[in-house]
């Protein structure tokens, strides 16, 4: 018997050569046409399928992806400009699939395109939408889309989360293939004249130095919106700590973190400009760094002397002089930093009042009483206080004077007492400024150094909790 003329069923089989004839009239449904010969088995026996194959011509289907039969198969179009970057005018014609009859005009007011975005992210504005034309919620924030582009560069990659001002995401700049942070926003007139004046004081503070500020990149208005790009940083304190599920942190630490705080104050305060909203949520610590730190978010800030609101600062740190209606400036971001250091290390807010009221009565308790002259200049005075002077009575009965810092911080460090007192008081003309704290003896410990590449170990790498003096 000739194996040249055995089909695979009557190899598989054992079945007997069928010699080659005619084709039946009627092959009915069981036909195959195998080796270029029809027939039909005889058998009543179920008979396996002949062995497929693919387009490809590979049996083994683990073949069928071998990349020799890909070579002539077109390429799949990416949304990225591989080699950016490309003229609008190029981008249309060559990108065309990726653009909404919006972008094929929008895009010639940038002159310079990296990335177009993904067609399926984007939204088709409509002209008679009255939040920007259906790119904005009813908050007046941008819709932002992972995959979709800001300003035909910058594709988005994450939303780290969103605040008053706008939202802050996670991008990926394809002109210089670096991540991003990207602060966009929110579109009304009130933020933009804040946005206007965020940019103004970041591109004062940006230069080569480092003062424990983020380092922001660009300044750019995309859709209605001011944008502002960051560098990637890590958690920020109030999250870290929270990862030390709250424990007093190491006396150490802590003043390495204000050793780097007050420098970036003194920084800022020079160049005449406030923080205005010192917080643990706006101190980051420095990606792969458990050490360094930087401040961020100056999107409540202002320069000294020009107020633009008088509801500012987060309530557990906001300075005396803001809840009284006095005119506020740099001695504020002094007040917040010494609570920020106290919270670190107690492991909780110092005055965590669930008012205004309650934030003064608390304060009074530890500082005693504000000074007369200074309630009667405040714009505020008769919402919380008296004819006489004294503060209005709260849910709870407090007494001025009654607690001291010593032992709200169980402490015997006298050095570490006057620094916090010295920045902690009613009279702005009291406080000392962000230069003289960084002078001050508790700061200018030997054991401070800032360490610019430190060790990673643990969640406080080699900093051991010391027992307080």
């Amino acid at each position: 018997m000739s194996d040249d003329i055995i089909s695979y069923s009557a190899r598989v089989n054992h079945m007997p050569q069928f010699p080659p004839g005619p084709p039946p009239a009627n092959p009915g449904p069981r036909s195959r046409k195998y080796g270029g010969q029809n027939y039909t088995p005889q058998s009543a026996r179920p008979q396996p399928p002949p062995p497929k194959t693919d387009k490809t011509g590979f049996i083994n289907p683990r073949f069928k992806f071998h990349v020799g039969n890909q070579r002539n198969k077109p390429k799949r179009l990416s949304p990225i400009i591989t080699n950016g970057p490309i003229s609008p005018r190029e981008a249309i014609i060559k990108y065309g699939e990726f653009l909404t009859e919006y972008e094929k005009e929008e895009i010639y007011a940038f002159p310079d395109i990296y990335y177009v975005g993904n067609l399926d992210k984007k939204i088709e504005p409509d002209p008679s939408d009255e939040f920007n034309q259906g790119f904005d919620n009813d908050t007046h924030n941008y819709c932002l889309t992972v995959g979709d582009h800001l300003a035909y560069r910058f594709e988005i990659v994450a939303n780290f989360g969103a605040g008053a001002f706008g939202q802050v995401i996670r991008c990926f700049d394809h002109k210089t293939k670096n991540p991003v942070a990207v602060k966009v926003i929110v579109n009304t007139d009130q933020m933009h004249a804040q946005g206007q004046i965020e940019a103004q004081i970041l591109s004062k503070l940006n230069s080569r130095e480092q003062h424990h500020i983020v380092r922001a990149y660009d300044f750019f208005v995309f859709r209605s919106h001011i944008c502002i790009t960051f560098e990637v940083l890590g958690m920020n304190l109030y999250d870290f700590s929270e990862l030390n599920n709250f424990k007093p942190f190491p006396t150490r630490l802590v003043r390495l973190y204000a050793l780097q705080i007050f420098s970036a104050l003194e920084r800022i305060h020079r160049i005449g400009a406030v923080h205005c909203d010192i917080k643990p949520e706006n101190i980051l610590l420095v990606q792969g760094s458990k050490t360094l730190i930087k401040i961020i978010d100056f999107g409540s800030g202002c320069f000294d002397g020009y107020q633009l609101y008088e509801y500012i600062q987060s309530r557990f740190y906001r300075a005396p002089e803001v809840m009284l209606g006095l005119p506020y400036g740099a001695p504020m971001d002094v007040w917040s930093t010494a609570l920020v250091i106290v919270e670190l290390l107690i492991g909780r807010p110092l005055w965590p009042g669930d008012d205004e009221l309650e934030q003064l009565w608390m304060i009074s308790e530890v500082l005693g009483a504000p000074p007369v002259d200074l309630v009667n200049q405040g714009k505020r005075k008769d919402e919380f206080f008296e004819e006489n002077g004294e503060l209005k009575q709260d849910k709870i009965k407090r007494t001025p004077n009654s607690m001291t810092l010593q032992s709200i911080l169980q402490t015997n460090d006298t050095s570490l007492v006057d620094f916090l007192m010295k920045c902690l008081t009613w009279d702005t003309n009291d406080r000392i400024t962000a230069k003289q704290a960084l002078n001050h003896p508790w700061i200018r410990t030997k054991e401070v150094k800032v360490q610019q590449q430190p060790k990673q170990q643990s969640i406080l790498p080699g900093l051991d909790m010391p027992p307080r003096k």
